[in-house]
């Protein structure tokens, strides 16, 4: 079975580029499958002006498509959104053009906006592109609410994943006295939320990750908060098992199922997020983690400080990221991927 991936390959970090090379990395380790990758990041270029950027990206991975084309059986695409208007329509018509299966997985939450707030064109365009042997959406509510939109097409529920590491000496604790926030650290991921809720409660609070978005370290005040720099990808789950909670009160628009949430989870740590976009579906309230309203530090303090004087809950909610943890295990999700690309090229 031969397979052509394209998809981001990090550098840069981020959350769709860590997934794709861990799909890559665990396909690489199943029998009789021979992995082609073609990366759709290109360091020089991203750092081009943008017009030569989005033109000289899209050229040299489509050249290398083609190149690559006539030698696979099935074409696995994977987008986030400015991928998924870049590259997928016309990745689309060459596979259509060479015969060839193509699965494509969109990362993130922001799908049911982007084509309501589409032109003609654009819907046309993305009801094309949903014509494709199979594609995989990352949240529940986007993939029935395009089935209802494209009753033909080929739709899949396929989350993002993370390997298990519950092998890792994880921090034992028995109430919550440590949290920690790891992500882009800007606005739209409530870190300012967090840091005033965190110095109104007797807990101590690290942020990890890149500031952005008017962000400064002056932010960082109070003694309960520490920012602690940048995490390289690798070190993310055992510097999150020293801690008993991960916070992350987002409201970032294009929020679909946060990494860190399931790698968080992984170390049995439970999560503390907000109602917002799918993060319901990722984060059962009360279960392997809490919910709270987006923007409001007065509810993430309040609801942290009851989870802080109820240890019995805490330790319940540890048992329940456990548990959460392995639906979402990233050795199962690559097992059911190769399952489909065989499927799809028979």
């Amino acid at each position: 079975m031969r397979l052509l991936l394209v998809g981001p390959v990090p550098p840069p970090l981020g959350g769709a580029s860590v997934l794709f090379r861990q799909l890559i990395l665990e396909l690489e380790d199943i029998p009789n499958l021979n992995v082609t990758v073609i990366n759709t990041y290109n360091d020089a270029l991203l750092k081009a002006p943008r017009l030569v950027s989005v033109f000289g990206r899209f050229t040299l991975v489509m050249v290398r498509v083609m190149y690559h084309l006539s030698r696979v059986d099935c074409v696995g695409i994977h987008v986030s959104k400015r991928g998924f208007n870049l590259f997928a329509p016309s990745m689309y018509i060459l596979c259509k053009l060479f015969g060839k299966r193509i699965i494509l997985r969109k990362f993130g939450g922001d799908l049911i906006d982007t084509y309501k707030c589409s032109s003609g064109f654009g819907k046309a365009l993305i009801r094309t592109v949903f014509n494709s042997d199979l594609v995989l959406l990352e949240t529940k509510a986007q993939v029935e609410y395009f089935k209802t939109q494209f009753v033909n097409a080929n739709i899949k529920w396929y989350p993002n994943s993370r390997p298990l590491k519950f092998e890792l000496e994880t921090r034992k604790s028995d109430f919550m006295s440590r949290v920690v926030f790891v992500g882009h650290v800007k606005p739209s991921k409530g870190v300012r939320e967090i840091v005033q809720a965190a110095n109104n409660l007797e807990l101590h609070l690290d942020i990890f990750g890149p500031i952005s978005g008017g962000i400064t370290e002056a932010d960082f005040f109070g003694i309960n908060v520490e920012y602690k720099g940048v995490l390289e990808a690798e070190d993310v789950c055992s510097i999150l098992s020293n801690y008993d909670a991960l916070v992350l009160p987002t409201y970032y628009e294009g929020e679909g199922y946060p990494g860190v949430i399931l790698e968080a989870y992984s170390v049995g740590l439970p999560v503390i997020s907000t109602h917002w976009k799918d993060i319901a579906e990722l984060v059962e309230d009360g279960v392997s983690g809490i919910l709270v309203k987006p923007k409001d530090a007065l509810d993430l303090e309040e609801k942290m400080r009851a989870l802080i004087d109820n240890p019995e809950m805490y330790r319940m909610l540890r048992v329940g990221a456990k548990k959460r943890a392995e639906v979402f295990s990233s050795i199962t999700m690559t097992e059911i991927y190769a399952e489909w690309c065989t499927n799809s090229a028979e």
